[in-house]
């Protein structure tokens, strides 16, 4: 299913790296090895973009539904299946677990970068949620602090 269909990208960074030593040590082709380095920047930035999308976004929607009223979150529950976001996000759990990995021959640190870009997602939210305290009226200061319980 897809958890193993997560697993596998960490399979693909593996062959990468195999790729890369082959055009290196038995093929001794710097130019191989530049473009095996250039398409791995590639898939290295794509899976980062696009897991800490998942994550925040399943991050988000936690808090989100954690200030609601509790009342209106049983029945949204019930009535249209509000636990859809868990499956989406336990289907990466391995990439999420994953602290370290070795690519082309380096050490690269996932959960820096994700603690780095979570950093810049929130301090954008809080922006958004400032400029749109600062733009309306007086009476939205209840949806601001809803949007800071959400942010905390």
């Amino acid at each position: 299913g897809g958890a193993a269909l997560a697993e596998g990208v960490l399979y693909v960074l593996d062959v990468y790296n195999d790729a890369a030593q082959k055009s290196l040590y038995s093929l001794r082709s710097r130019h191989l090895f530049v473009e095996i380095q250039a398409e791995v920047g590639v898939a290295y930035m794509q899976l980062v973009f696009q897991l800490e999308s998942i994550v925040y976004g399943h991050c988000k929607d936690w808090a989100a539904s954690t200030v609601l009223d509790p009342s209106y979150r049983l029945r949204a529950q019930e009535r249209r299946g509000w636990r859809r976001y868990t499956p989406a996000f336990r289907k990466h759990t391995a990439l999420v677990q994953q602290r370290h990995a070795l690519l082309l021959g380096r050490t690269v640190d996932f959960s820096r970068r994700f603690i780095l870009d979570f950093d810049n997602k929130l301090r954008e939210d809080l922006d958004v949620a400032l400029s749109r305290l600062e733009s309306s009226p007086l009476s939205n200061v209840i949806e601001f602090n809803l949007s800071m319980k959400t942010i905390e």
